[in-house]
């Protein structure tokens, strides 16, 4: 956006370019990081939004399920021996 601003044109970048500085390590702050490596240090916390096949699927930290946990314990629950 800056660089529309500056230059008053538009399309100046191809998507290709686009792409290649939205995931350039240096374009998030990393100068030598390897940007899958937040997979290690993410945790369900920073998770706020997922949207699968055009379908949100969380929002606002929230399952669309409800209580995935709970949802999950009720659904082996008759699969756990009790003897």
């Amino acid at each position: 956006m800056n660089e529309r601003l500056a230059s008053g044109q538009r399309g100046r970048l191809s998507p290709a370019d686009l792409l290649a500085a939205a995931t350039r390590h240096t374009s998030i702050g990393w100068p030598d990081a390897d940007p899958a490596q937040i997979l290690f240090a993410a945790t369900a916390s920073d998770v706020d939004t997922v949207v699968a096949s055009g379908r949100t699927v969380v929002s606002e930290g929230r399952h669309a399920l409800g209580d995935v946990a709970a949802l999950l314990r009720d659904a082996l629950a008759p699969l756990v021996d009790h003897n």
